[in-house]
């Protein structure tokens, strides 16, 4: 069963911030290194230290030969099934079985450094193992990675649980790799999830990959980056066997001159990672350039529905906006249903701002708890709207307040939002109400002007706006993530101009 299930949450995975996992299976989803030093929220950036931290150890085990310490850096990564994410069929299980699996693994770096400084210094982080170690594909890179990180994903899958009303109990942790004192920790009594026995890590959608949408890998490198490169040198060399010439043009004696990825794949054995290692450190100008490509994006709707087995046609998506815009119409106004429209705002939110926002906390205590805030978005935007407010204004988070108000709002409304705001951490908010008028754009354009503060009224009419342009039809025929946001462009411009 899946977790929305188990704790009948009335929320499917288009409405949640985490994968929903089914417990008796592992999805093809896995996490990567790389992901996490795109990333620039909070989070991710204090994964990113971790997992570098821990192979900055690792090679400098390898860089001293010291057999001993690398025994120890591995003797905590053990099989995670925490997650039920990776490649296994049943029953969860992870990609190695002992941590003498992986110490094999990690071992090949000291054959590595024998053949050269130059080699060896070219794997840099853990993902390159990926490139050029035998043995170590996605699946071993996303379960060393969930063993380092294992803190966080409980920190996260905490902050999941307290908003949907999981329950969770403390226990004693499994290790988890502290990028400050560089050594495996455990944490005595913290809180967990836990379902009949099974300890259960949640994880954020926006950072896992599918195989088949990602494209940071050898395979990506070798048959583009690397084989384009030597094709242009194999050109270039006098007499080669590989050059063959195509048919002539008439003011041509000899056709021009080409060679095949194909005979230089089987020439060279291009596809060997010892290969591809020794090409990397001779021209490590190609493996940069690869590196700097964006080979990730966040999977959408369809994408996560598809990997979960789950029948979901353009139909579907658009029948599932369709009855996104009737619940919202259909919820009455007044304080009598203010919890059913609350709640109904954060799945609708978490859906529409997808990925751009993630990390939803419910409730949130600020300045020792004398205010809250209804819900709180991480700002993980990479690009669009949000990622462009990240220049212009602090807007680490993004403050939400929720008013299913029948009447208008007015001034205690705003000041309650505005009150959140401070230079740290966000000076950007949205105000979900079900109407406005003319005074509430004057408030918020006053606002914008005299502090720099961005309040967003986000009404039933922008929010159905928004969604009616998220729909698929014969012209858009993919899912544009970011389509609906010029309502935030123009929202925002009209703030700045104060023109309504």
């Amino acid at each position: 069963m899946k977790i929305s299930e188990i704790f009948e949450l009335d929320k499917n995975q288009h409405e949640l911030d985490f994968i929903d996992i089914d417990l008796d299976d592992e999805l093809p989803l896995f996490l990567d290194g790389y992901i996490f030093s795109l990333k620039s929220d909070p989070w991710s950036i204090k994964c990113n230290s971790i997992i570098e931290d821990f192979f900055r150890n690792i090679h400098e085990a390898v860089q001293f030969n010291r057999r001993s310490k690398l025994y120890k850096l591995c003797q905590h990564l053990s099989e995670p099934n925490e997650t039920c994410l990776g490649r296994s069929k049943g029953k969860p299980r992870g990609a190695f079985q002992s941590t003498e699996n992986v110490v094999d693994l990690f071992e090949q770096l000291f054959d590595v450094k024998k053949r050269g400084e130059e080699q060896f210094n070219a794997i840099q982080v853990l993902s390159d193992m990926k490139f050029y170690i035998d043995g170590v594909g996605n699946d071993t890179i996303s379960d060393i990675i969930t063993n380092l990180i294992r803190r966080q994903l409980i920190i996260y899958t905490n902050t999941q649980c307290e908003l949907y009303g999981i329950p969770t109990s403390k226990q004693v942790s499994k290790p988890y790799w502290n990028d400050v004192s560089s050594k495996w920790e455990k944490e005595e009594s913290i809180e967990q999830l836990v379902i009949e026995g099974k300890r259960v890590l949640l994880v954020p959608k926006n950072i896992v990959f599918a195989e088949n949408y990602y494209t940071y890998t050898k395979e990506q490198f070798v048959q583009h980056d690397m084989l384009n490169f030597l094709k242009e040198k194999e050109l270039q060399t006098p007499n080669s066997s590989l050059i063959q010439y195509r048919a002539p043009k008439k003011d041509q004696s000899t056709g021009d001159p080409y060679v095949t990825k194909k005979s230089i794949r089987e020439r060279d054995k291009v596809d060997k990672k010892q290969n591809v290692l020794e090409f990397s450190s001779k021209y490590p100008a190609i493996m940069e350039a690869f590196k700097n490509k964006r080979h990730f994006k966040s999977l959408n709707v369809m994408d996560l529905y598809e990997i979960q087995d789950d029948n979901f046609s353009d139909a579907d998506y658009n029948n599932l906006i369709d009855a996104f815009i009737k619940t919202l119409e259909s919820i009455p106004s007044g304080k009598k249903h203010a919890d059913e429209y609350h709640e109904f705002i954060l799945g609708l939110l978490t859906f529409i701002f997808y990925p751009s926002l993630s990390h939803p906390k419910k409730e949130t205590p600020i300045d020792n708890a004398r205010k809250r805030i209804d819900i709180t978005y991480v700002n993980t935007a990479d690009s669009g709207f949000f990622n462009n407010l990240k220049s212009q204004i602090t807007s680490n988070y993004i403050y939400v307040e929720c008013k299913n108000y029948s009447t208008k709002i007015s001034n205690p409304e705003f000041d309650q939002l505005a009150g959140r705001f401070n230079e740290s951490s966000s000076k950007v908010g949205m105000l979900v109400c079900r109407k406005s008028d003319e005074f509430a754009y004057e408030r918020v354009a006053g606002q914008f002007r005299r502090k720099k503060e961005l309040l967003l009224i986000i009404t039933d009419e922008l929010l159905i706006s928004m969604l009616g342009d998220m729909k698929l039809s014969e012209e858009k025929s993919a899912i544009d993530a970011l389509t609906h946001e010029k309502h935030l462009y123009e929202l925002k411009r009209k703030i700045e101009v104060e023109k309504f």
